[in-house]
């Protein structure tokens, strides 16, 4: 939807404009809307048509955002994700606010800007809404836009949100899509998805959900009451896992480093109960004298192009299955539970074509070869929409949901800009 709103007559330089960014909490269980109205304010002052697409998560209100400059057909897009991780435990607090930006000097680095999200990823949105303002429509002989999504690290859901609202209406995001994630300014053309594993096993008594423990029913005095999950189960599930993770690795993708999907095994390993609807309940530590009735098992995949998540995800349910179906019970009316599932919906794996345009003009403008990564963005998403896209950001992943996440000082100066303005004037103009 389209709205239009006073314009705010403002030409904010570089760092006060990533100043103004970071200084709204948008952690991905905060609300967006405040920064998204800011933005929506500066960029109606430099000429951009707003269209803002609400929706709800869990309760929270967010936003996405296209602004668009010289017409709807966008040529060319650039886009990334207003929200943020949480400010981790080992933040320094003699920095400062994590909400503000602090200069530090940095043993072996230099001079660096530090601020929650500013590598990943505000400082590309400070230098999108920056490229965006000094083009003038009168010079677009093809329309340009900015495309600004909401909860992105918690599976891409705005990014998603979005594709099913643009194409509901018939509309397109864009020709060819620029996205801002940390690549220090190296195009990549694919990179893997992504699988949040939540493995639950438990044991039931019926198959309406597993039976809490009632009196003294799950003591350990009491071994022949109840089936002891952990004992029975989690063995040969943790070995299935590891042999699926073998079979993973036979599949090669040699653009890749590994050049195969790689399974990471118990990121958490929860023990407690399994309610009806597959969540776990309880502490996730068991006192000892209590029989465990099931556990989770966290993990992630990272696939190459070409594997679907949600055939992975059953063939893994399937696979574990088969491995306990003839373990025993304790108790002969009790059975076993298997859910394979996932924390966030699954990010597919993307791939465009090294021949692409935009992968070209980008590998000319940063004298950088094109290349792939391990790490997933909202690319799939766009692709599958018709878009073209290519990941291409100034900051460094390896800063990417760190403490005290800091940028090099050196990206705040016009150079920075002009490479994204000199790409708009490419593709544009």
């Amino acid at each position: 939807m389209t709205m239009n709103r006073p314009s705010l007559s403002l030409s904010l330089s570089l760092r006060e404009l990533a100043t103004r960014l970071v200084g709204f909490n948008t952690i991905s269980s905060k609300s967006s809307i405040p920064m998204a109205d800011f933005i929506c304010e500066y960029l109606e002052g430099c000429g951009f048509i707003i269209e803002r697409y609400p929706y709800v998560k869990e309760g929270i209100k967010k936003v996405n955002i296209i602004a668009r400059k010289g017409g709807q057909e966008s040529r060319l897009v650039y886009s990334g994700h207003m929200d943020t991780v949480p400010c981790g435990s080992g933040w320094d607090s003699k920095i400062g606010d994590p909400f503000s930006l602090v200069e530090a000097d940095v043993p072996g680095v230099g001079k660096v800007i530090q601020g929650l999200g500013i590598a990943d990823m505000k400082l590309f949105l400070a230098i999108a809404m920056k490229a965006g303002e000094s083009i003038s429509a009168t010079e677009l002989k093809h329309p340009f836009a900015l495309c600004f999504t909401s909860d992105e690290e918690v599976g891409c859901v705005g990014a998603k949100k979005l594709r099913d609202a643009v194409k509901q209406q018939g509309k397109v995001i864009g020709e060819y899509v620029v996205i801002g994630e940390p690549t220090m300014f190296k195009p990549i053309y694919a990179h893997k998805g992504y699988i949040f594993l939540e493995i639950i096993v438990g044991a039931f008594k019926d198959k309406h959900g597993l039976l809490g423990c009632k009196d003294n029913s799950c003591h350990s005095s009491n071994p022949d009451t109840t089936t002891n999950v952990v004992e029975k189960v989690l063995g040969p599930v943790i070995d299935e896992l590891r042999q699926f993770k073998m079979s993973l690795e036979k599949v090669s993708d040699s653009r890749f480093n590994p050049p195969f999907p790689t399974m990471n095994i118990g990121g958490n390993i929860l023990i407690g109960r399994v309610r009806k609807d597959d969540k776990m309940s309880g502490p996730d530590k068991v006192a000892k004298n209590i029989i465990p009735r099931g556990f989770m098992i966290e993990g992630d995949i990272r696939l190459v192009p070409g594997q679907d998540p949600l055939d992975i995800i059953e063939i893994l349910e399937s696979n574990i299955n088969n491995r306990i179906k003839n373990i025993k019970t304790t108790v002969p009316d009790e059975e076993f539970y298997v859910k394979v599932g996932y924390r966030n919906s699954p990010s597919y794996p993307m791939e465009t074509s090294r021949e692409s345009l935009i992968v070209r003009a980008t590998e000319d403008i940063s004298g950088n070869p094109a290349e792939t990564v391990a790490f997933n963005t909202e690319g799939n998403v766009f692709n599958k929409i018709g878009s073209e896209t290519v990941i291409w950001g100034p900051t460094n992943i390896l800063q990417a949901h760190s403490d005290n996440e800091y940028v090099l000082a050196e990206l705040f100066k016009d150079e920075t800009v002009e490479k994204y303005i000199r790409l708009i004037k490419r593709m544009c103009t």
